[in-house]
């Protein structure tokens, strides 16, 4: 997928995209944590992975009401540690010292390529020189698809909708992803 969006669009065009992509306050915070080094909680890991407790309770084959209680034996320091891995193993997390996306990736990072590859799916209309248009283009396809049932059904996301990060955020959300794009165009499987 990642090597059909190469072809697609230009890194400028995605970078563009990326910086007018709103994404959920809970998933900026929750990464804004683990760029300066803070645990993540077992509630914020979830909420900012655009998971409902319903859906974590049926990844552990337990009831909403034991993962609730689950989520406050963390709180109270009562969790066990295999528990704790169980359940960031069903969030596609490791457990460390905190929990956070595989590979060291940040929450928004696999929401981000959920919502790209549901906006990539339609052409785009705009001629190729037009980079900053048609970023701004996928970035409103890319917010779309946070909106939309149907990409919440298949990749089982909350279905409430989600506060939005501001502007000033937004501005760091953008630095942050530019430093990852410097850092994905110097990578040698490019």
């Amino acid at each position: 997928m990642k090597e059909a969006l190469r072809m697609s669009f230009t890194d400028n065009e995605i970078l563009t995209a990326m910086f007018y992509w709103t994404l959920p306050k809970a998933t900026f915070n929750a990464d804004m944590k683990l760029d300066q080094g803070q645990a993540i909680s077992l509630k914020e890991a979830r909420t900012a992975s655009l998971r409902s407790s319903a859906f974590m309770a049926s990844k552990l084959g337990i009831s909403p009401p034991a993962y609730t209680k689950l989520e406050a034996s963390e709180q109270s320091g009562s969790i066990t540690i295999e528990s704790l891995r169980k359940a960031a193993a069903a969030l596609d997390c490791e457990l460390v010292y905190t929990i956070r996306p595989r590979d060291e990736a940040r929450f928004r990072e696999a929401i981000w390529q959920c919502c790209l590859e549901y906006a990539s799916r339609y052409p785009m209309h705009l001629p190729v020189h037009f980079e900053t248009r048609r970023g701004r283009a996928l970035a409103t396809r890319a917010n779309g698809a946070l909106e939309n049932p149907k990409v919440r059904k298949t990749n089982q996301w909350m279905r409430q909708s989600f506060k939005r990060v501001t502007t000033s955020e937004q501005t760091e959300n953008a630095k942050s992803a530019m430093k990852r794009l410097d850092r994905l165009r110097r990578s040698p499987d490019r």
